[in-house]
């Protein structure tokens, strides 16, 4: 599975807000793109050039300018469930 993440890219301020969950990498990706779209217009850059949130399972996040101090849109691959009532 694939959660579309929206971060703060800033050292102190970090909050992760997940948007939506698919079972496609293609569709995760394309949803970041047009969440980051809306949220930057035509300013999008593929990748964060100044990183200062670290995730280990990120995917290419979606950004505007160098990517700091702004909100990154990305795909991050989630383990499947392991709900077992039995």
């Amino acid at each position: 599975m694939y959660a579309v993440v929206r971060y703060f890219n800033y050292r102190k301020d970090v909050s992760f807000t997940i948007l939506k969950t698919y079972n496609s990498f293609k569709m995760a990706i394309k949803y970041a793109l047009e969440c980051a779209q809306k949220e930057f217009g035509e300013d999008v850059v593929a990748g964060v050039s100044d990183r200062k949130v670290y995730i280990d399972s990120e995917m290419e996040g979606y950004t505007r300018g160098d990517g700091y101090e702004e909100y990154v849109y990305t795909v991050l691959e989630i383990p499947e469930p392991e709900d077992d009532d039995n």
